[in-house]
């Protein structure tokens, strides 16, 4: 079986916990939503990082 098969099902489990963790943390800073969390993100990166589609950004997967 494939190693990195096996590491999946852990990180899936772990996605749950990150995401609520983000709408906890948007929901206790007052007005700010999970978008303009987002959006500070992006405007961090530089511009042709910004606009790249993800299937040129993640590594390929055969």
């Amino acid at each position: 079986m494939n190693p990195s098969a096996l590491q999946r099902p852990r990180e899936a489990a772990a996605e749950p916990a990150r995401r609520s963790e983000v709408i906890v943390r948007a929901s206790t800073t007052g007005a700010r939503t999970v978008r303009d969390e987002l959006t500070d993100v992006l405007l961090q990166l530089p511009n042709e990082e910004r606009f790249q589609s993800p299937r040129s950004v993640a590594p390929d997967h055969q």
